[in-house]
């Protein structure tokens, strides 16, 4: 059985790349994350993990 899990989270009032891409950068650093992925145009964030537990507090 494995223990990999997606979340997509829908980043309200995002209004700046800039941001979006800091955003993208401090989520892929946290441990347990191993990919972190945010679209600016959709204001989607798709976060992958190797740890369904941790995706279930967010």
């Amino acid at each position: 059985m494995s223990n990999n899990g997606k979340r997509e989270l829908v980043l309200e009032g995002l209004e700046c790349t800039n941001c979006a891409m800091k955003i993208e950068e401090k989520v892929n650093a946290i441990k347990g994350v191993s990919h972190a992925s945010l679209n600016f145009a959709t204001k989607v964030l798709v976060i992958e993990t190797d740890q369904v537990e941790k995706l279930m507090n967010l």
